[in-house]
């Protein structure tokens, strides 16, 4: 069972997950319900056509956008903690 767990594979969708989340609820509607497909679709076996596109075209939005915004944002230099604490200002009032 380790063995499983630590494959490649499920490393690689673990680093998708979020992609796959976004794109699972429009994937069945990205499919065009055409002949074998639509009878598939139209099924309880539908599973079978939608978890490999899913899986598919998450990679493609985590190779080509997430990933890129990923290496974009570790490359950023990181802010000081100084900078962002903020600095009372002291304030005098006129005493009449």
């Amino acid at each position: 069972m380790g063995r499983l767990l630590n494959s490649p594979f499920l490393a690689r969708v673990g680093q998708m997950s979020y992609s796959i989340f976004l794109i699972h609820t429009f994937t069945e509607l990205l499919l065009p319900r055409v002949g074998v497909l639509g009878q598939i679709l139209d099924s309880n076996y539908k599973f079978i056509v939608l978890i490999p596109v899913t899986v598919s075209i998450a990679y493609v939005a985590w190779r080509w956008i997430e990933r890129p915004i990923q290496e974009f944002r570790h490359r950023m230099p990181k802010p000081e903690l100084a900078s962002l604490v903020p600095v009372p200002v002291a304030v005098e009032a006129e005493v009449s």
